[in-house]
């Protein structure tokens, strides 16, 4: 269920959306949250099952294709160029690392300003890191705009580190209001743990750092 519509418009896509639990995940549900007052929001990601979904979410058309499997955190949809191929928006932005969705969007010839957001480099499977490094360094290079969080990202990421290409830094945002806390409910947890709190809410994963917090929490008086 794309949203057709006059300008502006603009298609997200994902590899999925929430419900399903992630940080890019949730950053997508928040930008088209926001970009929705402005703009008509449509999202492309994947199901989590073998059939497609057509919904509206707040507002926000999101199709969910049918996915065969999910390899190494890339859903695989044939049906993703096909999608793309359909799509009438102003704008097309996709968030990566997703080299399936490169290769519908090359599959499907779209024309018109594409927008990358690159999330994260591709660490611990290096072979397709190194496999995939020309192509994701020419979608950068070609990109409308590529979106990093930070300057320091864009200097030290392999992937980022290309000549003419269109760079612009949007930090990830959040919504404030989500994360107030009832005045009795932090002077419980005060009481519970002490003046010094470090809330540290994602993935179990080596490269969040998490092991270094603990370390360092060790020696904060």
């Amino acid at each position: 269920m794309v949203i057709q519509a006059a300008s502006p418009s603009v298609t997200h896509v994902g590899k999925f959306y929430p419900p399903h639990m992630g940080g890019i995940e949730t950053h997508l549900e928040t930008l088209s949250n926001e970009l929705k007052r402005s703009l008509m929001v449509n999202v492309i990601v994947a199901n989590e099952a073998r059939q497609l979904r057509q919904e509206i979410v707040d507002g926000v058309a999101v199709t969910r294709l049918a996915n065969l499997a999910t390899v190494r955190s890339m859903p695989l949809c044939p049906q993703l160029a096909a999608a793309l191929r359909s799509v009438r928006s102003d704008i097309v932005h996709l968030h990566l690392p997703n080299p399936a969705a490169l290769f519908a969007y090359l599959m499907s010839g779209r024309r018109g300003p594409l927008v990358l957001t690159w999330h994260s480099d591709i660490l611990r499977q290096k072979l397709l890191s190194r496999a995939l490094m020309p192509l994701h360094r020419w979608f950068v290079r070609h990109a409308a705009r590529c979106i990093a969080t930070s300057p320091d990202y864009i200097a030290s990421s392999p992937v980022l580190s290309v000549s003419h290409a269109h760079y612009c830094v949007i930090p990830y945002g959040i919504q404030l209001e989500r994360f107030a806390a009832p005045s009795n409910g932090v002077a419980e947890l005060r009481g519970r743990f002490g003046p010094r709190i470090v809330l540290a809410v994602g993935r179990l994963i080596y490269y969040k750092g998490f092991d270094y917090l603990m370390q360092a929490m060790a020696h904060v008086n």
